[in-house]
């Protein structure tokens, strides 16, 4: 869930601030950025994530 928020809190700042003008073709451009780093981050995470190691550790 933070992983979506985060990006359209940015995103609302940006525009907020003046620093982005959100246009037809340019807003799908800027939506496409953050949502390609949250799908990068999400594959190492589940990469990553070692379910064998942290359930008998956390018992």
């Amino acid at each position: 869930m933070i992983l979506v928020v985060l990006p359209v809190l940015a995103l609302i700042a940006l525009q907020v601030t003046g620093v982005v003008w959100f246009t037809l073709p340019g807003a799908p451009a800027l939506a496409a950025g953050p949502a390609g780093a949250d799908y990068l981050v999400l594959r190492a995470a589940v990469r990553l994530f070692q379910h064998e190691t942290i359930v008998p550790a956390w018992r």
